[in-house]
């Protein structure tokens, strides 16, 4: 009798064990990484944030920085950027067509916040956090809140 108990309470264990699993397993966000220098410390900041799955990861590099675009079937697109003097490459038109030319001579303390929207109305976001720049282009309204969800949980840690 106690034998049957425990294989009872085995098959139990197991079962919860598996449903947990499937269901952190079903998590509809994803942990990007991203690793910048910081200019004042020369040290190695590590950007973490949770992102919507189902992106194409596109990486960049130019003259202008490096940048990391996160490609969604939509066509939407998240980007974390270095270029924290002058802004994203993927924004830059959507700036530039509301007026807002951004070429800082240095860093600056403050996080700094850029948004508007596209003639097709689409919506589009840019942060500027001391050494890292990351933000969202061509999001629907409806999907706004999702996407910034993305930016109050950032986390930075240094090395």
């Amino acid at each position: 009798m106690g034998q049957i108990k425990i294989e009872i309470m085995l098959k139990k264990y197991s079962f919860y064990l598996a449903l947990v699993f499937m269901v952190s397993s079903c998590s509809q966000y994803k942990t990007i990484n991203y690793k910048y220098t910081d200019i004042d410390s020369n040290r190695i900041n590590k950007l973490s944030l949770k992102v919507p799955k189902g992106f194409i990861r596109n990486d960049i590099s130019t003259i202008e920085g490096e940048e990391i675009r996160l490609i969604y079937p939509d066509s939407s697109v998240i980007f974390v950027s270095n270029n924290f003097l002058s802004g994203s490459i993927s924004n830059k038109q959507n700036r530039l067509e509301k007026g807002i030319d951004v070429i800082f001579k240095e860093k600056y303390n403050d996080t700094l916040v850029f948004k508007g929207s596209t003639k097709k109305g689409l919506l589009w976001e840019e942060h500027f956090l001391n050494n890292v720049v990351i933000g969202f282009l061509n999001v629907t309204e409806n999907k706004e809140k999702e996407y910034n969800r993305v930016f109050s949980q950032i986390q930075i840690k240094q090395r």
